[in-house]
């Protein structure tokens, strides 16, 4: 279908490009032949982009080989669409990466910290996260500027929940909390060159 309308649109112009070739001159938008090849040009894209290809055709199925259900959410204007970021986990239930990559809000436990009691929580873990100007955070290590630096037993930083979800304060000795003392330093913020703020529900929060 496509090759016998190109081929009769070339038959056309080269039947009428005397006429328009003539008529041409007294246009103000240009030569009229011009017009006419570009509807060709266009008929052409129409006809080619309305038909499957067999590679379409297959990214349409389910793994079942029937037509999947497609949600074309792109076509709704959505102002959030601009600033939502979307990646394939490398990983069935997730991503794995590494601290150096991770991206601000990311969540882990340093094992090899874990050995060291002043910075380990009561539940055997010693959280770090990425701040939101990439700075890494330890939870579960000694502010700077702690008021009981010589006490191994209380923690700076309480946290509370499960990982990820979990708020850090100063709430400490309550149930769930992950140290039964804490020290005179701040409020359970967390303070960098570029960032001040707290991680509250597994979100970080600017002060």
């Amino acid at each position: 279908m496509i090759r016998r309308f190109t081929l009769a649109c070339v038959l056309l112009l080269a039947a009428v490009a005397p006429a328009l070739a003539a008529s041409s001159a007294t246009s103000s938008t240009g030569p009229a032949w011009l017009h006419l090849l570009g509807l060709a040009v266009v008929g052409v894209t129409v006809l080619a982009t309305t038909n499957l290809t067999l590679v379409d055709q297959a990214k349409r199925l389910d793994p079942n080989g029937q037509i999947a259900d497609i949600a074309e959410l792109l076509s709704q204007t959505n102002e959030m669409l601009a600033d939502m970021t979307w990646k394939e986990g490398n990983l069935t239930t997730g991503e794995l990466t590494t601290i150096r990559h991770a991206p601000p809000g990311a969540i882990w436990n340093a094992p090899w910290m874990t050995k060291y009691p002043q910075w380990t929580g009561a539940d055997g873990l010693s959280l770090h996260f990425k701040g939101p100007d990439g700075r890494e955070f330890s939870i579960d290590h000694r502010a700077s500027n702690c008021t009981l630096p010589n006490d191994d037993v209380h923690k700076c930083w309480i946290r509370h929940g499960t990982p990820p979800d979990i708020t850090v304060d100063k709430r400490a000795g309550i149930p769930g909390a992950s140290a039964a003392t804490t020290c005179g330093a701040g409020a359970g913020s967390f303070v960098s060159a570029n960032w001040h703020g707290f991680l509250r529900n597994g979100h970080l929060e600017n002060c």
